[in-house]
């Protein structure tokens, strides 16, 4: 029996049992559930799927038979999870974490540790997604870097340079982000381009710096696509920056 209680829902009976080889028995009754919304999914079958197979084609057999695809609502909720993970992995802070454990159980996904990690209650979220998150990772196929480690704060920059790419966010406020985030993954290779990405914006605030901001913001965006690409060209200077031509004039 576990409570969920780390996202705020009402207490819910599952009713798994835990020892040393994993889980093993069946959801309590459906009727048992303070949740509509967890009662409606309890009632659905379970579903178990290893993240590195939503990518797969064709997807994997499973003793000769052919695995369906899995359901849109899967692979988004997959996705969500590994983003929460690279945040936490870059934060340390558990709450967000142990809530996209709760929303991936009710979407479908479905491990022994995630179970665990969605039951941690918000005043031990910290603790207990340390202890239950990397072990989560593994289940789902996830490759996450330890907790404030250079990778951690690399993935992180990445995640939020694929979030600006897909229109969320300023180009000003990325450059600041990752200028942070290259001083925490102490000087990675990969990141520092957005320091001289950030001076410029700052020298054309203030008036040292010719030229539209939009060359700026070509220049971040293009930055962001190397990143996330993982195709990086020479890493530019403040100087080489200055010089680059405004785009009405290429």
């Amino acid at each position: 029996m576990l409570l969920l209680t780390g996202s705020g829902y009402a207490s819910i009976l599952m009713g798994w049992t835990h020892d040393k080889r994993g889980f093993a028995g069946a959801a309590a009754d459906p009727n048992d559930v303070a949740s509509p919304r967890i009662r409606d999914r309890a009632k659905a079958p379970r579903v178990v799927l290893r993240a590195r197979q939503l990518h797969e084609r064709p997807w994997p057999r499973i003793a000769g038979v052919l695995m369906d695809p899995p359901a849109p609502e899967v692979n988004k909720a997959l996705i969500d999870f590994e983003e929460a993970a690279i945040e936490w992995a870059g934060t340390g802070y558990g709450k967000p974490l142990v809530d996209a454990a709760v929303e991936a159980l009710m979407s479908g996904l479905d491990t022994p540790s995630l179970v665990l990690l969605a039951g941690a209650p918000a005043r031990f979220a910290d603790g207990e997604a340390a202890q239950y998150g990397p072990d989560a990772f593994e289940e789902l196929g996830l490759e996450i870097p330890a907790t404030h480690s250079s990778d951690a704060y690399v993935a992180m920059a990445k995640l939020e340079a694929q979030r600006f790419l897909e229109g969320n966010g300023s180009a000003r406020q990325l450059a600041a982000d990752l200028c942070v985030l290259l001083t925490k993954s102490e000087f990675r290779d990969e990141l520092g381009g957005f320091s001289s990405l950030d001076d410029w914006y700052s020298l054309q605030n203030e008036g040292y710096a010719q030229g539209p901001v939009s060359t700026i913001d070509m220049a971040v965006k293009e930055a962001a696509q190397e990143l996330v690409s993982g195709r990086f060209s020479e890493r530019k200077t403040l100087g080489d920056l200055l010089k680059r031509p405004d785009p009405g004039e290429e």
